[in-house]
């Protein structure tokens, strides 16, 4: 049950029978809210289309995960921490040993609190510390391992029905499907024949 800042608005101090799809409320248990919902003009707003006193649930402005554990942050230490590094960008040199075997490995990283921020490829290390979660900056970062496939041959071929991956293809690919859980990757890479 949740209780609204007066007993009694006027129909012109409540905007009815809204809808959200999620990502703009949550309710005080931190739960994100997609359904009807209703809104005052005091600012609060309540599930369902219109205030029923026993279902009615109240609603605040969404946070992302690493928002609140910021916020939890900010409360136990009495301290604002904002300002972060950013993470150093790396452009990888294949070894001879990753020439020879034909792939090697790229990590990426992303600021999950920034909707507007680019995805930089880093080093090994600096994906170790972002994914281990051992450092201040974990929680603000998603990070992404993906085999790249260097040398020839660079397109798919087809061989007495048998189908021979070729780097570029299996780039193509390998982004395209790392690109569904880390969104902004295939924008990201755009030579899929890089150091080959």
């Amino acid at each position: 049950m949740a209780y609204r800042k007066k007993i009694y608005y006027p129909d012109f101090q409540i905007t009815r029978d809204l809808y959200t799809r999620g990502g703009e409320w949550m309710t005080t248990d931190s739960r994100e809210y997609v359904g009807p919902y209703h809104r005052y003009t005091d600012g609060s707003a309540f599930t369902l289309g219109s205030y029923d006193e026993v279902r009615s649930k109240q609603l605040v402005p969404f946070v992302r995960y690493a928002e609140q554990q910021m916020g939890t942050y900010d409360a136990i230490t009495h301290r604002k921490f904002r300002t972060t590094t950013p993470v150093p960008p790396h452009v990888p040199a294949p070894s001879p040993e990753e020439r020879s075997r034909g792939w090697l490995y790229r990590y990426f990283a992303r600021k999950v609190t920034d909707p507007s921020a680019l995805v930089t490829e880093v080093s090994e290390k600096t994906h170790g510390l972002l994914s281990g979660k051992s450092t201040s900056q974990a929680v603000l970062y998603q990070t992404v391992r993906i085999v790249w496939r260097i040398g020839p041959p660079y397109n798919d071929r087809v061989v007495n029905g048998i189908t021979i991956p070729g780097s570029v293809d299996e780039n193509l690919r390998a982004v395209t499907a790392a690109d569904r859980n880390f969104p902004g990757l295939l924008a990201h890479v755009k030579n899929f024949a890089e150091f080959s």
